[in-house]
């Protein structure tokens, strides 16, 4: 699909390039239904992953102010190599509490309760960006969770208006106009990196998925085919 594709940038190598697409991609849509970004405040969960990782570094490209939850040990990747403004350790305080100010964005990566924790923390005018993994749906099903999520919205949130906060659901849109070109630019002119956490053989493919649903790990994980 010659629409899904951009040559790679020149000093990026393959196993670079490929990491970006899939959650760079992921990252530029949840945020661009509250671009352009300049001035606002952004909070993305679990900023160390490959789809928080980038959406840092697309917020703080457009100007944003950013927060991000992680584990202590990442807190100085996601400020001095990513560009967050502040790093909030989960496994020492609550981020709720941290945050003292309303969010304009916030980019649900990890969903269950995080997301019924982070809602009130959007201004009246903002946008929460859940990436397929609500709480609600995880917790009450296909059918149900959807109408207790409007409830709770309409409730809650919007205190019995029409108007309000919007929520939305990212579901990965693959051609190069939803993102990738942009995300090029950004590649091009060092605003966007990419960190690997490890190369794997592409024969080891099944290990991959279980470092992967461990968790925990620092950007990207890459699936080598053949070498360069």
């Amino acid at each position: 699909h010659e629409d899904s594709v951009l040559p790679i940038p020149e000093g990026w190598s393959f196993n670079e390039a490929a990491a970006v697409p899939l959650a760079a991609m992921t990252a530029w849509q949840a945020l661009q239904p509250s671009m352009p970004l300049q001035g606002k405040r952004v909070l993305v969960h679990a900023g160390a992953g490959g789809v928080g990782s980038f959406a840092i570094q697309i917020a703080k490209a457009q100007g944003a102010w950013v927060a991000t939850t992680c584990s202590g040990k990442n807190a100085a990747f996601v400020t001095e190599s990513l560009g967050a403004d502040l790093a909030i350790d989960y496994t020492k305080q609550k981020f709720e509490e941290a945050c003292t100010e309303p969010y304009d964005v916030v980019v649900d990566l990890i969903g269950g309760d995080y997301e019924l924790r982070s809602m009130p923390l959007l201004k009246r005018s903002g946008h929460f960006a859940n990436v397929l993994n609500s709480g609600f749906i995880n917790q009450y099903g296909a059918v149900k969770g959807p109408a207790l999520l409007t409830y709770y919205l309409a409730r809650h949130m919007l205190a019995g208006a029409i108007t309000g906060p919007r929520y939305t659901f990212t579901v990965m849109k693959h051609q190069a106009r939803h993102g990738l070109t942009e995300l090029a630019e950004l590649m091009k002119s060092g605003k966007l990196k990419v960190t690997i956490d490890r190369v794997l053989p592409l024969a080891e493919a099944a290990k991959a998925h279980e470092v992967s649903e461990v968790g925990h790990v620092r950007g990207k994980l890459v699936l080598q085919v053949a070498t360069e």
